[in-house]
């Protein structure tokens, strides 16, 4: 299959300050999980501090189709799949270790 388009956000760049001290209080991020929506496209950026990595933190960015980012969702529950329900700005994501939780979140 041919790539047909690559779509960057060339502004938004994630930076890490590498210092000992630095790299200590940093929360490092990984994409984990996409939803293709109508408008936008929306990623799962989970992350946990190097220093307590019991402590999780799922965030969803939200992009336009021209890799612009519209809006950032800071989650207080973790997550690990989702699905957006574009006509009510509603989020409905997984428990990442509880399989019969599902969480919603209003993303107004």
């Amino acid at each position: 299959m041919e790539l047909k388009q690559t779509i960057e956000n060339k502004k938004d760049r994630t930076s890490i300050d590498s210092t000992p001290q630095g790299f200590e209080n940093n929360i490092v991020y990984h994409t984990s999980a996409y939803y293709s929506g109508q408008k936008s496209l929306y990623v799962l950026h989970k992350g946990f501090s190097l220093r307590d990595k019991r402590n999780s933190t799922s965030n969803i960015r939200e992009y336009d189709w021209e890799g612009n980012k519209i809006a950032e969702y800071h989650l207080d529950a973790p997550i690990s799949i989702f699905v957006v329900d574009e006509a009510s700005k509603k989020l409905i994501g997984f428990h990442p270790t509880k399989p019969d939780v599902f969480l919603c979140f209003d993303l107004k």
